[in-house]
């Protein structure tokens, strides 16, 4: 069964929050961001830190940076994801477009 990019975005998220657990990592997290519907592919907060988003596509991800500049200077809902801050930092990730046949990412 092909991995949609929703789903890949939470596996990604999964992964990256299981590398240190001061991290809380989120694929697809809507209302993530106040005042706007956009949704960040994957979204990392720490306590203390400013948050970091992630963009995601799977190649040729034409939209990709695009997507990615318009994060920057977002600010968090803290009532949707409990952090806040203003995304200062946001990494733009171009997924091979065979990973849709993968069985698993773990």
């Amino acid at each position: 069964m092909a991995i949609i990019e929703n789903q890949l975005n939470g596996r990604i998220a999964t992964l990256l929050g299981n590398l240190d657990r001061r991290w809380t990592a989120r694929g697809e997290n809507t209302g993530a961001f106040a005042g706007t519907a956009a949704t960040p592919d994957i979204l990392i907060t720490r306590e203390g830190a400013p948050p970091l988003v992630i963009e995601n596509e799977y190649l040729p991800a034409y939209t990709v940076e695009s997507e990615a500049a318009a994060r920057l200077g977002g600010r968090l809902d803290a009532n949707a994801v409990n952090a806040a801050g203003e995304v200062r930092s946001v990494i733009a990730l171009r997924s091979p477009a065979n990973l849709r046949d993968c069985d698993t990412l773990d």
